[in-house]
C-alpha cells in the first residue's frame, strides 16, 4: 500500500501535463455561462470585467441568483464557472437580504499569520474575499514586508446585498458540467483527473454572500505593539479611522496606506454612496459561506472515489508546500521581544530617571518616547539607548508661565523635531 502511494505521488508530481485540456470551455459554454460573478464583480472567462450598464447586463442581473453557483479551486482560489443548472423561477435557491458596513481589521506579521486564514477558511468551507480570496504568494509578501521589518494591515468593509443558499437535494449539474464529468473514466487516470480539477476546480459553492467590499491595506512596523492589535487597528489611517486624535498619535506615525480599492459595482466611482447604488447591477461574490466537493454531485461510485482520491492528494500536497514555505520564511525572521523598560523604573520622583503619575506616551519616527507626567507637570523624552530622560517641556513646577505646565495631556512632534504640547490645566497649546 505504501509503495502504491509513493508511486502515485511521484507520478502525480513529476509527469508532464498534456498541452491541451480535455475539459476546456468551448465557445458554446463561454457564451452561455458568461457573465458570472467573480471576486471583483461580474466577469467573463478571460477575466475582463463586464460593463455595469446596458440592457443586456440588466437582463442578466434579473436572472442572477441561480447563476452564481460557481465551481472553485482549492489550489488557486479561483472562481471558475457556474456548474449548476440554471432554473427560473427560483427553485432550489433561497435569498436573504442582509446589510453589513463595519470594517474588519487584521494584522499579518509573518507568513504563518498570513497563511492561516486561507488554510482555515477553506477547511471550514468559508472563504472571505478581497486579499483573502486566494492563497497568498508567501515569498512575495516576505520580500515586500516581513524582510523589511514591516507587517501588512488589512481592512475589509463588507456591504451585503443578499446571501444565496443552494438546496443540494433539489439541484443538478448544468449540461456543460455533466458533459465534462462524463469524460471521467472509472479506471483511475491521475493525469485525466488532475486535468479536470485544473479546469473545473475542486469544490462547488452552495452558499455565498453577494455584495461589495471596500478594502484598504497599510504597512505597519512588524514588531510595534504586536500585543495590542485592537488599539493599533483603530489607529491605522484607514478611511473610517481618525488617526489624528491624541490616542492614535504614536500609532499612526508607524503606518502608511498602500492600497485603497472597491470590489463590485462601478469601482471607478469615488463617492461611497454612488458606488453602493451600482452594487445592485454589478455585485461581486465576496464571501463563500458553504461549499461541497465535486464528487458529491457524481453518481458513478468509481468516478466518485477517483475524485475523492485526487482531491485528497491535491489538498495534502498544497498544504505540505505551504507549510514548508511558512517554516522557511518565518525561520529567517527575528522574534519580536517586548517588556523592556524605556523610561522611569526608579520609583516615583522628580529626578530625570524617575516618573510621577505618568499618564500617556507618544513615540516619534525615531522611536523616541515622550512621557506626560501629571505629578511633575512636565513632558519627558527618552531617546533610544539613553541612560535617563530629557525634560522637553515644563519641569519648573505647576504654573502658567511659558516654562511651566499644568497637567500636560498631549504632544505632537513634526518632521523638524518641533514639539507642541497640550497644556490641559492652562487650556493652551505651547511650542
Amino acid at each position: 500500500m505504501l509503495a502504491v502511494g509513493l508511486s502515485y505521488c511521484a507520478h502525480y508530481v513529476y509527469l508532464p501535463k498534456p498541452e491541451e485540456s480535455q475539459f476546456q470551455f468551448a465557445e458554446e459554454a463561454r457564451a452561455a455561462l458568461c457573465p458570472f460573478l467573480g471576486t471583483e464583480g461580474m466577469r467573463c472567462f478571460d477575466g475582463s470585467p463586464v460593463k455595469s450598464s446596458g440592457r443586456t447586463f440588466a437582463s442578466t442581473y434579473l436572472q442572477l441568483p441561480c447563476g452564481v453557483w460557481m465551481s472553485a479551486d482549492r489550489k488557486s482560489g479561483r472562481l471558475i464557472a457556474p456548474a449548476i443548472k440554471l432554473t427560473y423561477p427560483l427553485e432550489g435557491c433561497h435569498t436573504v437580504e442582509i446589510a453589513y458596513g463595519r470594517s474588519r481589521v487584521q494584522n499579518f506579521r509573518n507568513a504563518s499569520q498570513l497563511n492561516e486564514p486561507w488554510r482555515r477558511s477553506f477547511a471550514d468551507g468559508m472563504v472571505r474575499g478581497g486579499e483573502l480570496a486566494r492563497p497568498s504568494d508567501l515569498l512575495e509578501y516576505s520580500n515586500n514586508y516581513f524582510k523589511r521589518d514591516d507587517a501588512l494591515a488589512l481592512s475589509q468593509r463588507v456591504i451585503g446585498l443578499y446571501t444565496l443558499t443552494l438546496n443540494i437535494s433539489t439541484i443538478e449539474l448544468n449540461s456543460f458540467a455533466r458533459d465534462v464529468v462524463s469524460k471521467l473514466t472509472p479506471n483511475f487516470d491521475p493525469d485525466l483527473y488532475e486535468d479536470f480539477l485544473d479546469t473545473w476546480g475542486t469544490h462547488i459553492i452552495t452558499k455565498s454572500l453577494v455584495d461589495g467590499m471596500a478594502e484598504q491595506q497599510a504597512i505597519v512596523k512588524r514588531c510595534f505593539e504586536a500585543g495590542n492589535n485592537h488599539i493599533l487597528g483603530q489607529c491605522i489611517p484607514f478611511s473610517d479611522r481618525d488617526p489624528s486624535n491624541f490616542t492614535c498619535g504614536n500609532y499612526a506615525s508607524f503606518a502608511s496606506m498602500i492600497l485603497n480599492r472597491r470590489l463590485g459595482g462601478d469601482m471607478a466611482l469615488e463617492n461611497d454612496y454612488e458606488w453602493k447604488i451600482t452594487l445592485s447591477i454589478g455585485p461581486a461574490l465576496i464571501q463563500i459561506l458553504e461549499m461541497v466537493l465535486w464528487y458529491d454531485f457524481v453518481a458513478d461510485e468509481s468516478v466518485k472515489q477517483n475524485l475523492c482520491t485526487i482531491i485528497r492528494y491535491r489538498q495534502r500536497n498544497i498544504d505540505l508546500v505551504q507549510t514548508e514555505a511558512v517554516h522557511q520564511i518565518d525561520a529567517r525572521l527575528y522574534q519580536c521581544h517586548f517588556g523592556a523598560v524605556v523610561a522611569g523604573g526608579n520609583g516615583s520622583g522628580c529626578r530625570p530617571d524617575q516618573l510621577s503619575d505618568s499618564q500617556q506616551v507618544f513615540v516619534d519616527r525615531d522611536h523616541s518616547v515622550y512621557v506626560f507626567e501629571y505629578g511633575n507637570h512636565r513632558v519627558m523624552k527618552w531617546v533610544n539607548s539613553a541612560k535617563q530622560d530629557i525634560v522637553v517641556a515644563g519641569g519648573q513646577g505647576q504654573g502658567t508661565s511659558l516654562t511651566q505646565l499644568s497637567y500636560p495631556r498631549g504632544v505632537v512632534v513634526d518632521q523638524l523635531g518641533t514639539v507642541s504640547v497640550t497644556d490641559l490645566g492652562n487650556v493652551r497649546i505651547i511650542r
